[in-house]
């Protein structure tokens, strides 16, 4: 069949995607939307001649609000008369009514966006992590496909904290120090900035969670501690043993890469997940097994790292929170006079220079550290809400999915699709991951799984 091979090209794309320093340059996104917009075309070729089925609307629904949100960033590429635009976006309209003088002319027509190219750039890579999304939702047709993509999603994980503990254990150096500036004593991994790294180890958390819930049980306690050493030592060598340890290894890599943000967002969103089905499914609910398990992990990897570390990696290494605090307040500047429609997507960094102060330092700062104020600023209100509907509908799916699935397997693949996405609306409050290709690719393929989960039959 000529959808056969779709599923192990996009596995290989999903891969790739972290490897080259997180896919935050031009070359390595622009190669992933190649790489996607291909996969599509391809799909999209094959569906030319056989029917396309659209039963589940529920998931269908999501993909139409992603995308009225993404065609909604074609307005900014589009000219309107200059009333309109000072009407609607007078900020805006301002920039190019003072380049109309410089020039000695004036315009009939404005853009909304002052940058149209950036705003292209942004549109062109919300396509492809739709339309990435939307390849994870078509190839997982049946469960075995789920548990492989799960596998592979923890094993990358796990080279990710492996390369990443050994290069800055050894000092190698694989990314430029240009881009690191020079922070190879942290554990950053193949991407440049020690938050993102640690975003993507969280999602690598999510699919272990994933996988071990199957296996979990309350089981009977052999008697004696000889009995109980035997058994642990046999379990070890299983697939969920095995899994244990390849969280340890994640989880130390986590800890080592002392990014508060992560663990915060982590911890927070599985009690948030644990919560929701404690009141949803009971005090019985097979997730709430999975405590113990991340508790042992946790103790695992501390040990692996030694507490001393531990504690000086978390309490020692952060990003000034005062001056954090203080590119919010610009940036909520920035948004009160752009409340509407926002600068246009892509446009942040060129905005924030026109509103900062001497109180920050000489330096860039082409993001908010938080992907709600950025989303304001460049999208307005308008386009924060169409997104909000759309993540929104998307949780209500996996939610409902979650309580409502009774298979292990697919229940396992949804609550590690709810920590995921959890995770990562959680850590944007404090860092910009969804501006980082890699890890918002990653969202996306979480959402993904999330949507085959609730429709894969429970016999697939």
């Amino acid at each position: 069949m000529p959808l056969a091979v779709l599923f192990p090209l996009v596995c290989v794309l999903i891969l790739w995607i972290p490897v080259p320093w997180g896919s935050n340059r031009v070359w390595s996104w622009a190669l992933l939307e190649v790489l996607v917009f291909c996969l599509l075309a391809f799909w999209a070729a094959v569906h030319v001649v056989r029917p396309l089925p659209l039963s589940d609307r529920d998931n269908i629904r999501f993909f139409l609000l992603t995308g009225l949100w993404l065609g909604y960033h074609a307005i900014y590429l589009l000219p309107f008369p200059n009333g309109l635009v000072s009407a609607l976006a007078p900020a805006t309209a301002e920039v190019y009514r003072a380049v109309d003088l410089l020039n000695g002319d004036k315009g009939i027509h404005y853009y909304l966006s002052v940058d149209r190219h950036a705003t292209l750039v942004e549109m062109l890579k919300g396509g492809a992590y739709l339309g990435l999304c939307y390849l994870v939702y078509e190839v997982l047709t049946s469960k075995r496909r789920l548990k492989v993509l799960l596998w592979l999603l923890l094993t990358m994980g796990v080279l990710q904290a492996s390369f990443g503990m050994f290069a800055s254990f050894t000092g190698l150096r694989l990314v430029p120090d240009s881009l690191t500036a020079g922070h190879w004593d942290l554990v950053i991994g193949t991407f440049v900035n020690r938050n993102h790294f640690s975003a993507h180890l969280a999602m690598a958390v999510a699919a272990g969670m994933a996988l071990l819930l199957p296996h979990l049980s309350h089981g009977h306690r052999p008697a004696g501690w000889r009995g109980l050493l035997v058994r642990q030592a046999a379990w070890l060598s299983t697939t969920p043993g095995i899994t244990v340890l390849m969280l340890v290894i994640v989880f130390a890599a986590l800890f080592a890469s002392g990014s508060r943000g992560a663990l915060a967002a982590l911890f927070s969103a599985l009690c948030l997940a644990l919560l929701v089905i404690r009141v949803g499914r009971g005090p019985d609910a097979l997730e709430l097994r999975i405590v113990p398990v991340v508790l042992l992990v946790l103790v695992g990897a501390v040990v692996w790292m030694g507490a001393t570390d531990f504690m000086q990696r978390i309490l020692e290494i952060g990003a000034a929170p005062g001056e954090r605090l203080r590119v919010w307040v610009v940036t909520h500047a920035l948004i009160q006079d752009n409340l509407l429609l926002g600068v246009g997507p892509g446009n942040y960094t060129a905005a924030f220079a026109a509103y900062r102060d001497g109180a920050l330092r000489p330096l860039v700062y082409d993001h908010a550290h938080n992907d709600y104020l950025e989303m304001l600023a460049e999208q307005g209100i308008v386009g924060s809400l169409l997104l909000a509907l759309a993540i929104g509908w998307l949780l209500f799916i996996i939610v409902r999915g979650t309580l409502k699935r009774r298979d292990r397997v697919l229940r396992g693949a949804l609550f590690g699709s709810l920590v995921a996405v959890l995770t990562m609306l959680i850590h944007g409050l404090v860092d910009f991951n969804f501006h980082i290709p890699a890890n918002a690719g990653y969202f996306y393929v979480w959402a993904g799984i999330g949507l085959a989960a609730r429709r894969l039959p429970h016999d697939s």
